[in-house]
């Protein structure tokens, strides 16, 4: 752990969110530690997102969902996503993240894209949760990106 997040861990108060981007520039991923003076927030997307075609049933998928505290306009925060994929599913998982940090906990969380060849779409999503409670947030799964 680094040092600002382990900081972050310790101290809470700490929204930090790093993203990168793979060899071909595409958004790969985003980590951030997460506390509940730094998540909330309404999911408006106005940015444009490599692939996406809503004819598709794509969306613009937040790696950092808006009401977690992600930003709608930074495009290092979205990726194109399939409904499905992006609503249940990973709303699901994002929905546990946010009442582990509503509940008290601080969060390290992670999403990874994957992307196969040159495609601009991920092929899936990687989502890591750890939560700092003494029964702790602990999410790793693996999420298909497919219609």
């Amino acid at each position: 752990m680094s040092t600002l997040f382990a900081s972050c861990w310790r101290h809470g108060r700490c929204k930090t969110v790093r993203y990168w981007k793979d060899d071909q520039g595409r958004n790969a991923g985003m980590t951030a530690m997460l506390d509940k003076d730094n998540i909330g927030g309404g999911t408006k997307p106005d940015v444009s997102v490599p692939g996406f075609d809503s004819s598709l049933g794509h969306n613009r998928g937040h790696l950092l969902a808006a009401f977690l505290g992600g930003s709608n306009v930074d495009p290092r925060n979205f990726v194109t996503m399939f409904s499905r994929a992006n609503s249940p599913v990973m709303r699901g998982y994002e929905l546990q993240v946010s009442k582990a940090v509503k509940g008290g906990e601080t969060v390290r969380y992670t999403v990874v894209a994957h992307y196969d060849g040159v495609s601009k779409i991920p092929s899936a999503l990687t989502l890591h949760a750890i939560g700092s409670g003494p029964n702790p947030l602990l999410i790793n799964v693996r999420i298909p990106n497919v219609p």
